[in-house]
């Protein structure tokens, strides 16, 4: 369904440069990019109802308006946020939110939403995607991003989570997920033939 909306199979971006230090940095830019299209396309595909706040992180951060921590600078980003959007202040915004009185506006919008809380200071939500992201940021400061061992670590540990989020059907909250989850999870990986050792590595990771 992703490939119909991207109209590819895969994304290649080149960072231009074989300097270690600005490879971190230019990294991280791109990679919260390609996640914002990945984000927006599962909503377009109506993969997931719990997109919103996804999509409004990886958009904030594609443009460094992200961890804003002086007051100037928020008002600033939360301008900036709305003016893209075509609004001309929250009011407009709020007023487009109530137009959808079942609560279902579109996710695109309640992106716009959660984009001007997180500028301004709301904590998010922890939902499996959202720690996964949390998880290898934190795991990849220091190291070299374009080494081998770095992009196997983060796409196993991607995998892990994709297969256990496909399992339950939902992103859900971390608040949410069952002993039912894990049990669930558990058969899924014994059943396909891993290893004990490998399911108690797999399941070890899903519960740091």
């Amino acid at each position: 369904m992703l490939r119909a909306e991207l109209g590819k199979t895969e994304i290649v971006r080149s960072l231009r440069t074989a300097d270690r230090l600005i490879v971190a940095r230019r990294y991280a830019q791109v990679h919260a990019a390609v996640e914002q299209l990945f984000a927006e396309a599962r909503q377009k595909a109506g993969i997931s109802a719990d997109t919103a706040f996804d999509l409004a992180v990886a958009s904030l951060k594609s443009r460094g308006l992200y961890g804003l921590t002086d007051n100037e600078d928020r008002s600033d980003a939360q301008d900036i946020v709305l003016r893209d959007a075509g609004f001309t202040d929250a009011e407009e915004l709020s007023e487009a939110l109530e137009a959808y009185a079942d609560g279902k506006a579109p996710a695109k919008l309640r992106a716009v939403s959660a984009a001007l809380g997180i500028i301004g200071g709301d904590k998010p939500r922890p939902t499996l995607s959202y720690c996964l992201s949390q998880f290898l940021e934190e795991k990849a400061r220091g190291r070299d991003l374009a080494k081998k061992d770095w992009v196997n670590y983060e796409r196993e540990r991607k995998r892990i989570v994709g297969e256990f989020t496909k399992l339950i059907g939902i992103n859900k909250e971390i608040n949410d997920l069952s002993r039912q989850d894990a049990r669930g999870f558990v058969k899924k990986l014994e059943d396909e033939g891993y290893a004990p050792a490998s399911v108690r590595k797999q399941t070890k990771f899903m519960t740091r």
